[in-house]
């Protein structure tokens, strides 16, 4: 199913973009974008806002590999022929 190939791609993204534009404050005080900027390496495994954009990485990841790398599809197959490299 197409749409739901795509669905999945911009869902993913859309949700980053909604992330990095919350102006809603968390209880430290920050934005969520604000909190991913200050947090420190050593963090990164037990944060709960880090997982949530890592899972959301994973999900646009899948995405535009299944729609230009999986899919057997002209634009599966064009991808694969012209920019791979």
């Amino acid at each position: 199913m197409r749409f739901n190939r795509e669905s999945k791609l911009f869902d993913a993204y859309d949700n980053f973009l909604g992330i990095l534009a919350d102006e809603s404050l968390l209880e430290n005080g920050r934005t969520q974008r604000e909190h991913l900027e200050k947090l420190a390496v050593n963090e990164l495994d037990t944060d709960p806002i880090f997982e949530k954009v890592r899972n959301i990485s994973h999900q646009f990841r899948d995405a535009v590999h299944e729609i230009f790398l999986s899919a057997n599809t002209d634009l599966s197959k064009l991808t694969i022929e012209y920019g791979v490299f």
